[in-house]
């Protein structure tokens, strides 16, 4: 009885260590992959931010740009002209 008893010692112990290697190479993995997916990651991040310094200087010149161009006490005076006729006509229909 004692030669069974570590007969399924020895099995048990052979499953749960190539258990073990097998979850230990399934972590060994992810970690590989999550590591390779950020480093992409803070790549394209990286390249993303090199562009938008590039094209930061052009941004600011067209804001300036549209501000001169804008008049926007006129286009506030226009909207508000337009919702008063909305809310008119929205009246006039009940």
């Amino acid at each position: 009885m004692a030669e069974e008893l570590s007969a399924e010692a020895l099995i048990f112990l052979v499953v749960f260590l190539i258990a073990t290697f097998w979850v230990v190479r399934l972590f060994m993995k992810l970690n590989r992959e999550v590591r390779e997916k950020t480093d992409k990651i803070t790549e394209k991040m990286n390249e993303l931010e090199r562009e938008y310094v590039g094209i930061k200087p052009e941004l600011a010149e067209l804001r300036a740009m549209l501000d001169a161009r804008v008049d926007y006490s006129f286009l506030e005076k226009k909207l508000h002209e337009l919702v008063v006729m909305v809310m008119d006509r929205t009246k006039s229909r009940r």
